[in-house]
């Protein structure tokens, strides 16, 4: 096996790996209007609202199939939207929901949560003498989530 230059740094990504979303919060306000739906819920969910966005990004069926443009963005709406029909909340109350998560998340922000072992997977990085960078596709707000979470160190 041909030797490989030692590792230098770790980057990591900020949005669902040091800081996540408010599930918790998410899940308060589905209970002020009367539907329990727990965070474990939403948060399994999720991996579908992911799913129904990445689908947003793609060209019309019958379009033509050249490469995206890298960084085109796909329908928020899908994401959340998609998220909560995984997470079984009636669609009678989704659209709302997507409404207040939207606002929320032009607010204060929605990815607002430590993702838990981020502190502890940097302090980890950091004892073996390597590197930390962070890298996000955030809205310029991603420092400020990480500081309040306490993963950021600057």
């Amino acid at each position: 096996m041909p030797d490989r230059p030692a590792l230098e740094a770790v980057l990591f990504d900020a949005g669902g790996t040091l800081v996540r979303l408010d599930f918790e919060w998410m899940s308060e306000w589905l209970a002020t209007r009367g539907l329990e739906c727990l965070a474990a819920a939403l948060r399994r969910g999720e991996v579908e609202g992911r799913r129904q966005y990445d689908l947003s990004c793609a060209p019309p069926a019958g379009a033509d199939h050249a490469p995206q443009p890298l960084g085109r963005a796909g329908d928020v709406r899908a994401y959340l939207g998609g998220m909560l029909e995984a997470a079984l909340v009636p669609a009678a109350l989704r659209s709302s929901a997507v409404v207040a998560f939207g606002a929320r998340q032009r607010g204060p922000g929605l990815w607002t949560r430590p993702m838990e072992g981020a502190r502890q997977a940097l302090d980890g990085v950091a004892a073996l003498g390597l590197r930390r960078a962070v890298v996000s596709n955030s809205d310029g707000r991603a420092e400020q989530h990480l500081r309040d979470c306490g993963v950021f160190e600057g």
